[in-house]
C-alpha cells in the first residue's frame, strides 16, 4: 500500500511540475525529466484520475487532472514551436530514445538549409500534438454521467486549450 502510495504522490508531482510554467517547485525540478511525449502525459493524469477514489488518491480531482494535463500539453508544444530547440520531427509520440527525438540540433552548429528543413516541420508537429492531445483528451476523461453541459464535460476546457494554442501558433 505504501508503495502505491509514493507512486501516485510522484504522478501527482510531476504532472504539478509539467502543468506549470513556473511552479516554485524547484527541488523538483532539479531531478524532474521533462515529458518525453503527449501520451505520458495523459497515462500519468489517467493513472491518478483512476485512484481518485481510492485509498492511494494523490487529492486531485477529476478537474485538476484535467487543467494540468492540457497546461502540461501547452507547455510540451510551446518547446516544440522554439527554433532554438528544435528537433528533427517524427510524430509526438515517437519513442524517446529516438535518434530523431532526441537529436537537438543547435542553429549556431547546423547550417541554414538543415534549420530551414527543422522550421519547417515545425508547424506540422505542433498541430499533430495539438490533434493527439485533443484525441488523448477524450480518451482519458470521457464523458460520464448524463450531465452533458459544457462545463461539467470539460467539451469548455479542451475548446479553451484548442482555441488558444492555435491561436499562439
Amino acid at each position: 500500500g505504501e508503495i502505491l502510495k509514493g507512486l501516485a504522490e510522484d504522478l501527482k508531482k510531476k504532472l504539478l511540475w509539467w502543468g506549470q510554467a513556473d511552479s516554485g517547485m524547484s527541488a523538483l525540478s532539479q531531478s524532474a525529466v521533462p515529458p518525453s511525449s503527449i501520451a505520458e502525459i495523459f497515462e500519468c493524469a489517467g493513472t491518478l484520475l483512476m485512484l481518485q477514489d481510492t485509498a492511494f488518491s494523490p487529492g486531485l480531482d477529476r478537474s485538476q487532472c484535467q487543467s494540468l494535463a492540457l497546461s502540461a500539453c501547452t507547455q510540451f508544444l510551446k518547446e516544440r514551436l522554439d527554433p532554438g530547440r528544435a528537433v528533427s520531427f517524427t510524430p509526438m509520440n515517437s519513442p524517446p530514445n529516438s535518434p530523431s527525438r532526441t537529436q537537438q540540433l543547435d542553429a549556431t552548429e547546423s547550417d541554414d538549409e538543415d534549420m530551414t528543413g527543422i522550421i519547417s516541420e515545425l508547424p506540422i508537429a505542433f498541430l499533430d500534438g495539438l490533434l493527439e492531445a485533443t484525441t488523448l483528451y477524450g480518451v482519458s476523461f470521457p464523458i460520464i454521467g448524463d450531465d452533458d453541459s459544457p462545463a461539467s464535460n470539460g467539451s469548455e476546457l479542451i475548446g479553451s486549450f484548442v482555441q488558444n494554442n492555435f491561436d499562439s501558433f
